[in-house]
């Protein structure tokens, strides 16, 4: 494996700090400025600093003084914005009057979402009751390409096509925009050829985009530093052949990977591919009529034809102005993008000169080709809140980063600036695996899907049927010879996840998962798997499958004597 040194930023502690006062005012000195500065002091934590007069202002009470409170490290936050005030909050941190928490955040490159949890207003008739909201707010957008002339809609993950001869699936790994602008002129879009497994997927999970994430961003073209290490990097991997990445499942060859900026095309795998840029605007399908949307719709648009020039003061704006813009708002944070579009527009013509500004995101090519909804409204003291996400903030490479002397065996020595989270591969540590995703992955990977996928879906509805019969055809018995309601298939479900791994598995029919733990236990060279007992629950890993009694009575059953009613489950993690 390819030695690393990780950046963990726990490790260091910064003694004092340099502040600085400027006037704001700018000198001329020749042909350069310069802002002028009126002092610079250094304090240590709990410091303060002198009086430092501002010339600005009357001398005798025009002067400030300055604390250090404490020193933090630039964080990872969720953009978002509260009616119309906007704020920044980090994972665990709490807002609007501590009444909701960010429970996680993520961004994989123009892939965005954070996780909130809100205490609103009811659950019950006694005053000042609360219940508990949980949602996820989500950017991500569809990007157009054309492989070779056809005209379709991705998103980062989607699985595009196979190779010429079979051997490898091209995915949609990786894209993102330089500057992080939210123009898709700046659009980078990344690909990937990754070995074809028994059972290809249509799309990349989270997690696997993540590692494709820690390549990406160490090498982006907008976020080399000034003496090009990470450049020189790139280049020296190249030249070697490969790339140290090991994903955490596959280490790739650097002629799988291949990127293209907005507008460019070339030949991928065997395929004219093209970035067109970002997909235009659409509308979600709402799931249900609601009446509440259609009213406020209708209120708004008598404003606008029956009241469109009147004012509640001469300085106010327009009611019809103000209805449209709400109109607008109220379209976007229900996802309908093309529907706001159209309004936008519509609000370009009707007001040229208009008394208030337009929303950022009629301008937004990212947020309007956001395939989710990224608003969600609270109740909060008896106020509705409107929360939009737009975005996750990232520290720069430049605000965040330290700087290592690293010393080699033969005497000679290097510097290496290392940003937030990120890893330094040393030149000849390099190796190189070959193979595909791993089994202990795939089942992790295969399993977690499966529980998205049900998420409220009931066995016997129709969907819920549908995954059913993949289960069941997964032991032969996909036709009718089993009941949604009265079969159960948890051991089905397992022969299910192994198959999709590729896992030489002794299938189990029904839930008796004794049948397949037995010939396990029985037949060890026969299968893939081997059988244990759990005497160290540390030894447990992901993609392990734990056993248990479930009777009314479990004594007398153990590894050598299974119960009937016997449960297994698949482990996805461990804490």
């Amino acid at each position: 494996m390819s030695p690393k040194y990780l950046f963990n930023p726990s490790s260091f502690r910064i003694i004092c700090l340099s502040i600085s006062v400027y006037s704001g005012q700018t000198r001329v000195l020749g042909k350069s400025s310069y802002q002028q500065k009126i002092a610079t002091f250094n304090l240590k934590k709990g410091e303060k600093s002198p009086q430092v007069y501002l010339p600005t202002f009357d001398y005798c009470l025009g002067s400030l003084e300055v604390k250090l409170d404490d020193v933090k490290s630039p964080d990872t936050t969720a953009r978002l914005t509260i009616n119309a005030d906007e704020v920044e909050v980090a994972k665990g941190e709490r807002f609007l009057e501590n009444k909701c928490t960010i429970i996680d955040l993520k961004k994989y490159g123009i892939n965005q979402l954070v996780k909130i949890k809100c205490s609103e207003d009811g659950g019950s008739n006694f005053a000042g009751s609360t219940k508990s909201k949980t949602f996820t707010l989500k950017i991500i957008p569809k990007i157009n390409l054309s492989i070779d002339n056809s005209l379709k809609e991705y998103e980062v993950g989607d699985r595009l096509y196979e190779n010429e001869d079979g051997t490898k699936t091209v995915y949609l790994s990786y894209a993102y925009t330089k500057g992080d602008t939210t123009n898709q002129e700046s659009l980078s879009v990344h690909f990937v050829a990754i070995p074809k497994q028994p059972l290809s997927k249509n799309k990349l999970t989270d997690e696997e985009i993540s590692e494709f994430k820690g390549f990406v961003e160490r090498y982006r073209k907008d976020r080399v530093d000034e003496e090009g290490f990470w450049d020189n990097s790139l280049n020296l991997f190249k030249t070697l052949g490969h790339y140290p990445e090991l994903f955490g499942r596959w280490s790739i060859s650097g002629e799988s990977f291949d990127d293209l900026d907005y507008g460019e095309s070339k030949k991928i795998k065997g395929k004219n591919v093209k970035v067109l840029g970002f997909s235009g605007p659409s509308d979600v399908n709402l799931v249900e009529s609601n009446i509440d949307y259609e009213n406020a719709i209708n209120d708004f648009n008598t404003l606008i034809e029956s009241f469109s020039d009147e004012k509640e003061t001469d300085v106010s704006p327009a009611y019809g102005e103000r209805a449209l813009i709400e109109k607008i708002n109220l379209a976007g944070a229900i996802g309908q993008k093309k529907t706001m579009l159209e309004l936008c527009d519509e609000f370009k013509k009707r007001y040229p000169e208009p008394s208030i500004s337009l929303p950022s995101e009629c301008n937004n090519q990212l947020q309007l080709s956001n395939s989710e909804i990224s608003t969600e409204f609270v109740l909060i003291n008896n106020e509705v809140k409107e929360i939009s996400f737009k975005g996750i903030y990232e520290p720069s490479f430049n605000e965040y980063n330290a700087e290592f002397l690293i010393d080699y065996p033969e005497g000679t020595s290097k510097t290496a600036n290392i940003g937030k989270n990120d890893a330094f591969y040393l030149e000849g540590g390099i190796s190189q695996l070959t193979g595909g995703i791993s089994q202990f992955s795939s089942i992790v990977n295969n399993a977690r899907e499966e529980l998205f996928k049900w998420n409220n879906v009931k066995e016997c509805d129709s969907t819920g049927k549908k995954y059913l019969k993949d289960y069941w055809e997964a032991v032969g018995l996909g036709t009718n010879k089993w009941d949604c309601k009265n079969d159960p298939w948890s051991g089905v479900f397992i022969s299910y996840i192994m198959k999709q791994a590729g896992v030489n598995f002794p299938y189990s029919i029904g839930a008796k998962h004794k049948e397949y733990f037995s010939k396990i236990r029985d037949n060890p060279k026969d299968y893939d798997c081997k059988t244990n007992i759990i005497d160290n629950i540390e030894n447990i890993k992901e993609g392990d499958i734990l056993c248990k009694c479930r009777g009314q009575t479990c004594q007398g059953f153990g590894y050598d004597n299974p119960p009937e009613a016997g449960h297994c489950d698949i482990v996805i993690e461990v804490n």
